[in-house]
């Protein structure tokens, strides 16, 4: 089996993302770029370069060597998101709300070796993640969108 994809412990303090959560609970906007705007994101984002940088780049081979992170933005899952992500970048989301099937965290697919099974035959996992944890992903990962919606996240795209 290929897994591209890894499941982190808390990335953050506990009242450093159950601010973020209020934070952006309290806007009206679906998703944005400039952390500037969000100041207890940019301090998830402080935290987890200075802390666990260095142990995600090189965590199961998912960031390449010398990777560094590029884009950020807070999202909000929508019903049926779009689950494009360029192949050669590694997604991190950090939960600000816990993320699960009913609030739209996407399954991921075991690839066997045999890589012409067909997809639709593919055991999925289902990845929950709680308030400060993470789940990072390369964009060529095999993945299903899950029907719900509302969960929150913090998300940082490394080339």
């Amino acid at each position: 089996m290929t897994q591209s994809w890894l499941k982190t412990d808390r990335l953050a303090p506990r009242d450093t993302y159950e601010a973020a959560a209020r934070e952006v609970a309290e806007s009206t906007a679906e998703s944005i770029e400039r952390l500037e705007n969000w100041p207890r994101c940019a301090d998830i984002l402080r935290v987890v370069l200075k802390d666990h940088g260095d142990k995600l780049n090189e965590s199961a081979n998912l960031l390449k060597p010398g990777a560094k992170p590029y884009a950020t933005a807070v999202g909000k899952f929508r019903p049926n998101p779009t689950l494009a992500a360029p192949s050669n970048e590694v997604i991190l989301f950090i939960a600000l709300t816990k993320l699960e099937k009913s609030n739209g965290i996407f399954s991921f697919c075991k690839v066997p070796a045999d890589v012409s099974t067909p997809q639709d035959e593919l055991e999925e996992e289902v990845v929950e993640i709680q308030p400060g944890e993470g789940v990072l992903w390369r964009g060529d990962s095999i993945r299903k969108a899950g029907q719900g919606h509302g969960g929150t996240m913090l998300v940082i795209q490394y080339n």
